[in-house]
């Protein structure tokens, strides 16, 4: 009988106990980690979500101390059923005392008395020898984690484990062999072992097979790819009695199509914010439905992107100023074979704040307004055509107001701490606020908004009700001051972002 149809025979609890140590207060020694409580936070969403893992219930433990966490491996492991699956996963620091065995350090672990201060791998072997349980994952993301097939292998840890007392479909990953230390790199959110764990799950890539499920062994061969693709480290696995396929998550077609379609609508949603061009947003949707298998390198790079994008996880300038390197990379392939195409130049981002969208518009992608690059009465590439209009308060509410520009129905004058954010003091600013003599003027960033001749920019803030004053924004200093609305300032324009 397969493993599937088993599994739709007996109805199976699935357990998760996953442990996260950061911190280590009673230990000098120990050096605190930034990647754990994230690793533990991501595998518990996919483990517990019903597109994936499924899983009954997850035990999330953070910074606890290891009798806390041990009560609680040895009661789920000793109540699980026989059809039951219980997973274990820790990231933190892992320590070998003297005999090489591996101690998984907790909040309270004291390197001197390690035995007793930390998780010993023996001690999780001898609640899986005792356990009903015929399906149990452990998974160790620290240092050292290799070492921990001393614990269960009868020889040495290069043989094929055997079954040790009922703990029949035991199969073990590590984040690296028993000599090697695992992996936080920089600007990484999770440990790279967990990274690629999380991932493989997530985007299915890791359903070899693509029956729809992840098994542990199709997840290890995909882990240990990533991994050692990025580095020296090396993922280990051993399997206990394990028969047929541990499955830990679905990977299948209805969770890829949701996460399609997901990715579809947060680059409509951009869009319709006028954050991305339709040109781009096609691109995207094609390269998102490019089965996984036919899949470049450039096309993976893309896929990777607009995950990151969707999910917060990089900015609107990081992801313009890349997807068009890789464009015109792409280009430039081609051109190779035909002297006749051009690349589309990629300047299109400026430094990492503001996107030129070649309309008129520019986002700033840290306030996610959209600016009329010129002053009005100013037109051009580089607002070179044309002579600057000004206004007197009154006037200027009144007129622009809801005014049609580059497709868009709602552009008007900013408030006047919309207008603030274009302030930029290149000496930075004193107590008072205003730009330090020295700063480059006009006080904007004029690549992003160029031809500023006139310093004084009306705001639709009025200083008061009936005042007979308003505020602007004086480019010469970058401060803000109140005046007479009968007086004559220029425009810029803004709409929306979000």
């Amino acid at each position: 009988m397969s493993v599937m149809a088993e599994q739709a025979e007996v109805t199976e609890k699935r357990y998760a106990i996953l442990i996260a140590s950061s911190c280590y207060p009673k230990e000098p020694g120990l050096k605190d980690l930034r990647c754990p409580e994230n690793d533990v936070d991501a595998l518990d969403a996919v483990l517990r979500s019903p597109d994936f893992g499924g899983f009954t219930k997850t035990f999330v433990f953070k910074n606890r101390p290891n009798h806390e966490v041990l009560e609680r491996i040895e009661t789920v492991l000793g109540e699980a059923g026989q059809h039951d699956l219980v997973l274990i996963y820790f990231s933190g620091h892992g320590k070998l005392n003297p005999a090489g065995q591996l101690c998984l350090a907790t909040a309270n672990t004291k390197l001197r008395a390690l035995g007793s201060t930390s998780i010993q791998a023996a001690e999780i072997k001898s609640y899986f020898g005792h356990s009903a349980s015929r399906k149990k994952i452990l998974l160790l993301d620290c240092c050292y984690s290799g070492a921990v097939g001393k614990d269960f292998a009868r020889g040495g840890v290069d043989d094929q484990l055997q079954l040790v007392s009922r703990g029949q479909g035991t199969f073990i990953m590590t984040a690296s062999t028993g000599i090697e230390v695992a992996v936080e790199k920089e600007g990484d959110q999770y440990g790279l072992f967990t990274k690629h764990l999380v991932q493989g799950i997530r985007s299915g890539e890791a359903d070899k097979n693509e029956d729809g499920f992840v098994d542990m062994q199709e997840l290890y061969e995909y882990v240990h790819e990533k991994v050692r693709g990025e580095g020296a480290q090396k993922p280990m696995q051993w399997g206990l009695g394990v028969k047929g396929s541990i499955i830990i998550a679905r990977s299948g077609r209805i969770a890829k199509e949701k996460w399609r379609q997901e990715m579809e609508r947060g680059l409509h949603r951009f869009a319709a914010d006028g954050l991305l061009t339709s040109r781009l947003v096609n691109e995207a949707i094609q390269v998102l439905n490019i089965p996984k298998k036919k899949l470049v390198g450039s096309e993976q790079q893309r896929i990777v992107l607009i995950e990151q994008l969707i999910d917060s996880r990089l900015g609107m300038a990081d992801f313009m100023e890349q997807w068009m390197d890789l464009r015109c990379l792409d280009c430039a392939a081609v051109a190779q074979k035909s002297s006749t195409i051009k690349c589309e130049s990629a300047e299109r981002y400026i430094g990492r704040r503001y996107i030129n969208h070649g309309d008129g518009t520019i986002t700033d992608t840290k306030t996610g307004l959209i600016w009329k690059r010129c002053l009005e009465g100013l037109s051009g590439g580089n607002c070179e055509e044309g002579k600057v209009e000004t206004y007197t308060w009154d006037v200027a509410v009144k007129r622009f107001k809801n005014v049609t520009y580059a497709g868009f129905t709602d552009w008007r004058l900013p408030t006047i701490d919309e207008l603030k954010t274009l302030v930029y003091c290149s000496e930075g600013k004193d107590k008072e606020g205003r730009c330090k003599d020295g700063s480059e003027k006009p006080t904007i960033n004029q690549q992003a908004f160029p031809n500023i001749e006139a310093l004084r920019v009306w705001s639709g803030s009025p200083n008061a009700d009936g005042s007979g004053y308003a505020w602007y924004v004086y480019f010469g200093n970058g401060f803000s001051y109140a005046l007479s609305r009968s007086n004559f300032s220029a425009v810029r324009l803004v709409r929306d972002g979000q």
